[in-house]
């Protein structure tokens, strides 16, 4: 793994992995993260689904509620069918709150990442910013009929594993 030695501030702001696009219409059923700090305070982590036909929109959001007192690797259970997903979106992950930067996630070594500031519960169309050489550490469970499909691309590997 190769980490970058900084987080990423969550407040406010959503960041996704290029190379995460969505190889199929399906529903992600788990998210694997690792956060650079322990959680702070109440405010909820999202998952967002991004679609980038004409510009860059917010389809789906989902508040989900990360381990509090580690840093290490988490995997978090998605109910059936509570985010969908379609062939080329994207998965991102961030906040629609400002916790006063301390909620941060893993920055990682990759070719390309997508940032977007100043995010709150409106927002839904994006100004995307290219964050080349640099990702963040998560990676998804997609299932696409019956089949779960793992997508992971951290440290220039992309996996794409179907069981």
């Amino acid at each position: 793994m190769q980490y970058e030695t900084i987080g990423r501030s969550l407040d406010n702001s959503l960041y996704c992995n290029l190379a995460q696009l969505s190889n199929g219409n399906g529903y992600v059923s788990s998210v694997s993260l690792r956060l650079f700090s322990e959680w702070q305070g109440d405010a909820s982590l999202y998952l967002f689904i991004i679609s980038s036909d004409t510009v860059y929109e917010i389809s789906y959001r989902y508040a989900i509620n990360p381990q509090r007192n580690t840093t290490e690797w988490q995997t978090i259970q998605i109910p059936s069918h509570a985010l969908p997903i379609r062939l080329g979106h994207l998965l991102a992950i961030g906040m629609q709150e400002n916790s006063g930067h301390t909620n941060q996630i893993y920055a990682v070594k990759l070719d390309f990442g997508y940032s977007a500031i100043d995010i709150n519960e409106n927002t839904t169309i994006l100004t995307v910013k290219l964050d080349q050489g640099i990702g963040v550490a998560i990676g998804f469970t997609l299932m696409y009929y019956g089949k779960r499909i793992f997508l992971f691309d951290l440290c220039y590997l992309y996996f794409c594993v179907i069981i």
